[in-house]
């Protein structure tokens, strides 16, 4: 009989459990020694000679020992294969993707709505709701954003919300001249350590931005992360600039008119 099916193991009946005094028997032995095999055959051999034949229910977690233990699966087609952890509250599966070698991080449901021509997939619901996506070609979605510039705190946190009813109105410039002529713009090279890449850039160093703007345009940066500024923060005061220029030229050229119809109306 071996193993009964619900895991627990049984010997070979009759002759078992042994009475004092039976005479052993070929049959008895054959079938008892049978049985255990059987038995033994059936479970999973530590050194990994047996393949498990059958999904297999853990009671708990699966703990590898080791500070370098992984979970290898060296898959002989393209088919997707991914690991299943869930709760009372939902699930999430994390695997590769089978057409186009996705990694999959998804939560909730089940695995059915794997990303085709992903290189990194993040969602939840299903895969309804990607969060982050990294295609193949090297675009990335971000799907919590709108249109817009995006726009990361001091504490690195990304947005990229412009909508009025979102923001609480907080005054106005009074002069931007000053703050546009103070800008400091120029060319530059990125250090290796900062990753900007190799070519020559035009821009603003941020501790300029802030002294000729404010913290408002460069906030103080958390410690040990480098300075940053606001791009929307130098092009607001640049078309404030602009604007009162332009006020000031039709203020202008109104008063030359006004002259010119007064010299004429003198020389006539």
């Amino acid at each position: 009989m071996a193993f009964n099916g619900s895991g627990t193991f049984a010997l070979y009946s009759p002759g078992n459990p042994v009475v004092t005094g039976t005479t052993i028997s070929s049959t008895w032995a054959n079938n008892t020694l049978s049985d255990i095999a059987t038995g033994l055959s059936t479970c999973i051999t530590k050194n990994g000679q047996t393949t498990t034949t059958a999904t297999i229910p853990f009671a708990g977690a699966i703990t590898i020992a080791g500070t370098s233990g992984f979970i290898l699966n060296e898959a002989t087609s393209t088919a997707a294969k991914y690991i299943h952890i869930a709760n009372t509250s939902g699930s999430a599966y994390f695997g590769v993707e089978s057409s186009a070698g996705a990694v999959i991080v998804t939560g909730s449901a089940a695995y059915s709505t794997s990303i085709a021509g992903s290189v990194l997939n993040l969602s939840g619901n299903n895969g309804a709701n990607i969060h982050l996506k990294i295609a193949t070609d090297g675009v990335h979605t971000m799907s919590a954003y709108g249109a817009g510039t995006a726009t990361f705190s001091a504490a690195g946190v990304i947005s990229s919300v412009s909508d009025e009813t979102y923001k609480i109105k907080d005054g106005t410039i009074a002069d931007p001249i000053p703050m546009l002529m103070a800008l400091e713009p120029g060319y530059y090279f990125g250090k290796s350590e900062a990753n900007m890449g190799e070519g020559r850039q035009l821009g603003f160093y941020a501790q300029n931005v802030r002294n000729a703007i404010g913290p408002e345009a460069a906030p103080d940066p958390e410690e040990g992360r480098p300075w940053g500024y606001f791009d929307r923060s130098v092009l607001a005061v640049a078309v404030l600039a602009a604007q009162e220029h332009a006020r000031e030229l039709a203020a202008l050229k109104m008063e030359i008119a006004e002259l010119r119809e007064k010299y004429e109306g003198s020389v006539k």
